[in-house]
């Protein structure tokens, strides 16, 4: 037990050291990228910076402001979030909303549900069921969080309610850019988990050390046990 439980830390601290180490990587592989201008190269090395152990708030704000301002909407919902919860800044609802709104109009979903959970709890906005649900509907589709939001906004809804919420909701619809490219969310998603797999990896092969080490060890003792009967 004392040795499975050595284990377990050994690979939790290469895990963490592994981890750093991608974080340290990614900056770099980032920075000359969004310097050049890239938004989408902005919006990853932000991410990076804030994300890092320990985090560099400022640099990553910096960087997310830029993607920001050129459209990027990931990096638009990330300061809104980040205004919203008062995370590393003080909280904003203004600025929250600003944010929110453009990712909202660049099709990104969770900017959408956002803006809703906005008009619900008017949260620096009046409250506003039918907009709430609007927006709400049109993220449902693509974000689970967003359709559960949805049907709870709409158990508080007159039957004329729905009916003006549901064609705001269609004008929103024309309004907003198409959504987010189905390649795109795929590298998102990559570049979010990559460093837990990497980390796997790195456990995997520490265990088949381990393993190829304790199988060399017995079967070394087979062959003397062998030769002393």
């Amino acid at each position: 037990m004392r040795l499975i439980v050595c284990f377990a830390l050994l690979g939790g601290a290469v895990c963490y050291a592994q981890s750093d180490a991608i974080t340290a990587r990614a900056i770099t592989r980032w920075t000359k990228c969004a310097e050049s201008g890239s938004a989408d190269c902005q919006y990853h090395l932000g991410i990076a910076y804030i994300e890092a152990k320990p985090p560099n708030p400022l640099a990553g704000i910096q960087w997310l402001s830029k993607a920001a301002g050129q459209g990027e909407g990931d990096a638009q919902n990330r300061l809104g979030r980040l205004y919203y919860r008062g995370q590393f800044v003080t909280r904003d609802y203004a600025r929250t909303r600003k944010y929110w709104i453009a990712a909202a109009h660049n099709g990104i979903a969770a900017g959408q549900a956002n803006m809703g959970l906005l008009y619900w709890k008017g949260y620096g906005l009046p409250i506003d069921l039918e907009e709430a649900f609007a927006w709400s509907e049109l993220s449902a589709v693509r974000l689970k969080s967003g359709a559960v939001q949805r049907d709870q906004i709409l158990a508080a809804l007159s039957p004329e309610q729905w009916a003006r919420a549901r064609d705001r909701a269609t004008v929103l619809a024309k309004e907003c850019r198409p959504a987010t490219t189905f390649w795109k969310s795929v590298f998102n998603w990559l570049d979010t988990v990559g460093p837990v797999f990497e980390g796997l990896m790195l456990v995997g092969m520490l265990v088949l050390l381990v393993w190829s080490v304790v199988k060399n060890q017995v079967t070394a003792l087979r062959k003397r046990f062998r030769r002393t009967t």
